[in-house]
């Protein structure tokens, strides 16, 4: 079980095997198609190198994301999740394709093909995202049209400690 503490609400986060819904993975969009013309399998796309992809893990106390590159354990950025406004969708950022751990499960589990996961995935399963420096924003639809939630950056200084964070994280997994 590893385990790390908010940087919004200070509530430890623990994420174990169990498909929780704490784990998020997110792919840059262009590089998942540009692997699906590839034919390379999803489980491979996660095992190809450490940062082509993002671990989010999510606080189930507050709802803010905490996002770290691959599988690293230092803390990339984190965001608190605020109110939907139409000045959410305004801003530059990479758009994603966003699985929770229960989704990827099931796809690297069954070893769906990449370019089949959203017809055999139930629908609305995939989630969408475009991540910025300042804000992150999830989407129902590729085309990023139907938001589902949005989130802020939380200000701290990434650079030096800081009380929340770097937590310990455990080694028992």
């Amino acid at each position: 079980m590893a385990g790390m503490q908010c940087i919004n609400c200070e509530e430890t986060i623990y994420q174990n095997m169990e498909l929780d819904g704490i784990e998020h993975l997110a792919f840059i969009l262009d590089e998942w198609k540009q692997s699906l013309s590839s034919n390379i399998k999803p489980i491979d796309i996660e095992l190809d190198g450490p940062e082509n992809f993002l671990t989010i893990w999510k606080c189930p106390n507050c709802g803010s994301m905490h996002v770290f590159v691959g599988y690293s354990s230092v803390i990339f950025r984190s965001y608190r999740h605020i109110a939907l406004t139409d000045k959410n969708k305004v801003g530059e950022g990479r758009k994603c394709i966003f699985f929770d751990d229960r989704t990827w499960f099931e796809i690297t589990e069954h070893d769906m093909p990449a370019d089949k996961v959203d017809e055999l995935l139930p629908p609305n399963a995939v989630k969408y995202a475009i991540i910025g420096r300042t804000f992150m924003d999830i989407y129902q639809d590729e085309a990023c049209t139907e938001m589902l939630a949005s989130y802020e950056l939380i200000p701290f200084d990434y650079t030096k400690p800081y009380k929340p964070y770097p937590a310990p994280w455990n080694e028992e997994m």
